[in-house]
This record gives structure tokens, sequence and C-alpha cells, in this order.
């Protein structure tokens, strides 16, 4: 991502600046991030690069941020099939965030299924 691009993001309140250095050199403020936008800023590109359009991404990161999804926690994800965007946050639970769904999806953990035969054989 390019800084001309964080600029913007900030500016149409997609990421959000934890601090403002206004004193710095060149004119313009120096622009602070917490990790959690810093985050949030890396799926921003993930999901443009994936095709979604800056109008689609605003949206489901809206729904996220609406539906009390957390982007920073661990052992979470975000799929796409090129129409939509799920985040699984457990090993059964996904939500289509694009549509704002709260209908959980069907996730079969594979590998306990691997693990189970593992144990048997």
């Amino acid at each position: 991502m390019t800084r001309k691009q964080v600029s913007y993001w900030a500016r149409i309140r997609l990421i959000q600046p934890s601090l403002r250095d206004l004193s710095a050199h060149g004119g313009r403020p120096a622009l602070f991030y917490t990790g959690h936008e810093v985050v949030k800023a890396m799926i921003v590109c993930e999901l443009r690069r994936a095709g979604f359009s800056l109008h689609q991404v605003q949206r489901i990161v809206r729904n996220l941020e609406e539906g009390g999804l957390p982007l920073a926690e661990p052992r979470t994800y975000l799929l796409t099939d090129g129409h939509s965007v799920y985040y699984a946050f457990s090993d059964d639970g996904v939500v289509d965030v694009f549509k704002r769904h709260r209908q959980l999806l069907l996730l079969l953990p594979v590998h306990d299924f691997v693990d189970q035969v593992c144990l048997v054989a």
C-alpha cells in the first residue's frame, strides 16, 4: 500500500490514526496507527487485490465492526469466493459479512477427522 492510499483511507475513515503529529516536517501531519488499524489496512489491501471495490470494502469493514467481529483476533479468517466475504471465528462458525447475514455456514474441521483417524490407527 502506498502513503497516498493510507492517507485517503484515513480521510474517508476506513482506517483511523491513533495519533497525529502536526509538527512533522514537510507540511503534512505525521499519522500513527495502532496494530489493529495496521491489520485492518492490510486486509483492505488484500480485499482490493481480490477485486472488491473500495465501496464494497468499506461495507465489509463496517459490517465486521457493527457485528462485533474483531479483525485482529488470532485464529480468525476472512474467506472469499469472489462474490462475498466470510468471517470464520471457530472451527464451525462462519458468517457472511458482505451481506451481513448472521446465518452460520457449515465448516467441517477436516484436521479433526484426520487426527481421529491417526489416533485409531
